[in-house]
């Protein structure tokens, strides 16, 4: 039986079971006032429309604690609704993360494949894919990457981005050694730059994706053997052109 963090027991637990009185932790009370007081109709939403509304809210409160530190009185008052009524959309605590976490990864894999190709902008459409939905970025590459439990859901989007990287530098990094490593420091910089970016309140969104690009482009000129080494081409006069790993790369394939 698995803990569902703040004493929540119901991890692995039916969402259906032990429906008793609980006790309300200190906080909770002033938000459960935004919900609809007794006798007040509450707007009823079609089924799809209703799932879709809690997974962005279970989004919300899992990105600030993870799967351990967040429990399913959380998702419910940061939905509005009662534990009941997610009982009747999710199993347990752990087919809401799922589910979540699928939706999520589709979403960003969507953006990064926009109509079903790879361009020079896919660094640009997971910066917006992020800015619109910071909370899932978060949780994605920043929780779900350290809970063993679930972890696939990133190292399996963060996989695609790298070997995608990889085929990306081999005509810029002969040695594959070196080209694997820049691929992931690569992909690991892109990543981190943008929650590094949201948690600063996403400053000069219009500039965010070249700043990010530059950055990747610096860690792969670095790895790779930096300005003269194996992956830049001097020009007559001096000056180092930008190879093909130094302008704005793919991070998944189609």
């Amino acid at each position: 039986m698995g803990l569902g963090g703040n004493g929540d027991r119901s991890s692995d637990i039916p969402l259906g079971a032990g429906r008793g009185t609980r006790r309300v932790s200190p906080g909770r009370e002033s938000r459960r006032a935004v919900k609809p007081a007794l006798g007040q109709p509450r707007r009823l939403l079609p089924r799809d429309e209703r799932r879709r509304t809690l997974i962005a809210a279970a989004t919300r409160a899992f990105s600030r604690g993870g799967f351990a530190g967040t429990s399913l009185d959380d998702v419910a008052d940061e939905a509005g609704v009662s534990r009941i009524l997610l009982y009747r959309h999710f199993e347990s605590k752990t087919h809401l993360y799922r589910a979540l976490l699928d939706d999520i990864r589709s979403r960003l894999t969507e953006a990064l494949a926009a109509e079903g190709r790879i361009d020079t902008n896919s660094i640009g459409r997971l910066v917006s894919a992020a800015q619109a939905d910071p909370a899932g970025f978060t949780l994605l590459f920043r929780h779900a990457r350290r809970e063993p439990q679930f972890s696939d859901y990133s190292d399996q989007l963060f996989a695609r981005m790298v070997a995608t990287m990889e085929r990306h530098l081999e005509g810029s990094v002969a040695d594959p050694v070196r080209r694997k490593w820049a691929a992931s420091a690569a992909v690991a910089v892109t990543n981190e730059s943008i929650i590094g970016w949201l948690e600063a309140g996403c400053p000069d969104p219009d500039s965010a994706p070249a700043t990010v690009t530059a950055a990747v482009r610096g860690v792969m000129r670095a790895i790779a053997g930096g300005a003269g080494g194996p992956s830049s081409k001097t020009q007559p006069d001096g000056r180092v052109a930008a190879t093909r790993s130094e302008r704005q790369p793919p991070l998944v394939s189609e």
